[in-house]
């Protein structure tokens, strides 16, 4: 199965969406890794339209940082409100999002956990909508440099394959207030080589068979990973920045390695709420129950 080759398999329609939005002979020349900074800085502006729409492209690239926020507000208030403290003791869990860059390794992030004395409550397949990925990482599209690589970041995002895995854990034996906190250690640095951690272990390795060089991803994943060529501009200093990749080991992993979203203690319960429905929450319950 292409899982099993690819770990990035979910954005191998990356192919199909780009040619449908720039035609033909722009992914040739992506694949190829032709592309010049003209066609990307078309490529990112259209991009950043078609998936953000034309007011909150605009809202970001004229940095409206309160209107934004407004807009994040509005958008919330009009989410499912659902009281997960009433039924479930929020110290009690910790949760990853695993994004589509490397879904494939799914079990390798299990395994990892599991080896942390974590127990896995709940694992739920499903593809993220815009309001969610809205809800999570609105306070990304708030950076200075947040439109040279954000756009790329939400179409890898939106709309593809993710997983969602729910962990309990013992907090006295593991010595530990809350099961997020204790979970969030373990998080890794994209980009920079840290033994035992999400992003920095089991991602880093996963996706470093991708590069090339710190600055080249492979023929074969460059649509995947890097399909408007973004991240390789960034890398190699084609467009100003503010060169924050430069603290990576591989500067293309800072930006294609995040790879999954592991919220702390203080935003566990705003992405529960909107990334589980009354089902999963109601398993998750019952599963902490048994215990």
């Amino acid at each position: 199965m292409m899982e099993d080759r690819k770990v990035y398999y979910p954005l191998l329609d990356n192919y199909r969406k780009i040619e449908n939005i720039f035609g033909l002979d722009f992914v040739n020349k992506s694949e190829n890794d032709e592309l010049s900074i003209d066609d990307f800085l078309y490529a990112n502006d259209k991009l950043s339209r078609r998936i953000y729409g034309e007011t909150i492209a605009s809202l970001i690239k004229n940095r409206r940082i309160d209107k934004l926020d407004m807009l994040y507000n509005s958008l919330l208030s009009t989410m499912p409100n659902i009281n997960i403290s009433n039924e479930i003791n929020l110290d009690d869990l910790g949760m990853i999002l695993i994004r589509p860059e490397t879904l494939g390794a799914k079990e390798k992030y299990k395994e990892f956990l599991k080896s942390l004395k974590l127990e896995l409550l709940l694992e739920k397949d499903f593809k993220v909508c815009f309001e969610q990925y809205w809800i999570l990482y609105h306070h990304g599209l708030k950076h200075q440099d947040s439109m040279l690589d954000f756009p790329t970041r939400t179409f890898n995002y939106i709309d593809n394959d993710v997983c969602l895995l729910v962990f309990t854990g013992n907090k006295n034996e593991l010595e530990v207030q809350t099961i997020s906190d204790y979970l969030f250690r373990y998080k890794g640095k994209h980009g920079i080589y840290t033994p035992n951690t999400l992003r920095g272990d089991i991602a880093f390795n996963e996706l470093k068979k991708y590069l090339v060089s710190q600055n080249e991803f492979t023929k074969e994943a460059n649509i995947a990973l890097d399909p408007i060529g973004a991240y390789r501009m960034l890398a190699r200093g084609k467009i100003d920045s503010d060169r924050c990749h430069e603290i990576a080991d591989n500067p293309l992993l800072f930006y294609s390695a995040q790879a999954v979203h592991i919220p702390n203690r203080y935003e566990i319960n705003k992405d529960l709420g909107i990334l589980c429905d009354e089902q999963d929450l109601e398993e998750i319950s019952l599963r902490i129950k048994r215990k």
